[in-house]
């Protein structure tokens, strides 16, 4: 089991890097088509430049945007040590700091890096999730930020923009010198090539999406012991999730959307990775038989204790227990 886990985990850190290289490449070529390989060394230098010295938001402005707000340790004292012991074990400097979001919707994110970090829990997540289920649902944002997945995406994105702008300046060029120079012929597939290149960078940015939220997956799973915790949570995301409209309509309609087309893997596909690693199907209320309980005790952190809250503390009003 453990040496299949650790080529999971190989595997997914390769997927990721073939990915990253396939977008400079495309980036690259790009460039090369229009001046040469000093043009290309150029656009990379450029990512390179522009990942360094991207100004980045403040975890207090990205939670104002999502209208969050930071909860005080006394009004949720059990999710405050679930995330200090959770942030221990995935090696973060400072635990991140715990915002509530009015939605009734199940939700969380995090944002930041691992010096200074927020989690956004929303109302909806503190109703529906019970107590296991919540340390799933906050191993897995916790593993996104310990791995640098904010600063992945952020350089995924600054590829995409790089390609689309050269595609879309080679494109006007390629336009103009035909009303100018009517004679000269390009060959079409170069036409067809910057014409593509935006499209195929936002499918390798979604399938570098998708990539990060499976190691996640298993990132959690490896910090709390319970992989069917967050296979349960995944299946009440389903159910109280934002998506749960888009799945109604697909299911009318009798389609539904490519995983091409999708940032986040199938729910099926995740809960049965997690599995994989768990027989102890989700929602069962029965901690895996790997584990002792919610969170297996570690070395360099006690363990965390889960017992049902008051719903005293306004916001949020919170039901923690099965």
């Amino acid at each position: 089991m453990f040496k299949n886990r650790q080529f999971g985990y190989f595997s997914i850190a390769l997927q990721t890097a073939l990915l990253v290289a396939a977008m400079v490449l495309v980036l690259a070529s790009c460039a090369w088509l229009i001046g040469g390989l000093n043009a290309a060394i150029t656009a990379v230098a450029m990512v390179v430049l522009m990942l360094l010295m991207a100004p980045q938001l403040s975890v207090p402005t990205i939670m104002r945007l999502h209208r969050a707000r930071p909860i005080e340790t006394w009004r949720l004292p059990v999710v405050q040590r679930m995330i200090a012991e959770l942030s221990c074990r995935a090696g973060l400097s400072h635990p991140p700091i715990v915002y509530w979001m009015p939605i009734a919707d199940i939700n969380a994110f995090a944002a930041g890096n691992t010096d200074a970090s927020g989690i956004a829990v929303s109302d909806g997540a503190l109703r529906h999730l019970n107590a296991r289920e919540l340390v799933g649902v906050l191993a897995h944002e916790i593993s996104h930020l310990a791995t640098g997945d904010s600063r992945l995406m952020l350089l995924s994105e600054i590829i995409r923009r790089l390609t689309a702008m050269t595609a879309m300046a080679a494109l006007l060029f390629i336009i103009y010198v035909d009303l100018v120079i009517p004679n000269i012929a390009l060959p079409l597939w170069i036409v067809f090539y910057f014409a593509l290149a935006p499209t195929v960078l936002a499918l390798l940015q979604m399938a570098i999406s998708r990539n990060r939220e499976l190691a996640a997956d298993m990132n959690a799973s490896r910090l709390t012991g319970d992989p069917a915790a967050l296979a349960s949570a995944l299946l009440r995301i389903e159910e109280f999730g934002p998506r749960r409209w888009l799945k109604s309509l697909e299911e009318r309609a009798g389609f539904s959307t490519p995983i091409l087309l999708q940032t986040h893997p199938p729910t099926e596909m995740r809960i049965q990775r997690l599995l994989d690693t768990d027989p102890s199907p989700p929602g069962s209320g029965k901690p895996s038989q790997h584990s002792p309980g919610p969170a297996r005790p570690h070395r360099t952190g006690t363990h965390i204790p889960i017992r049902t809250v008051s719903s005293r503390h306004h916001p949020p009003r919170q039901h923690f227990g099965s």
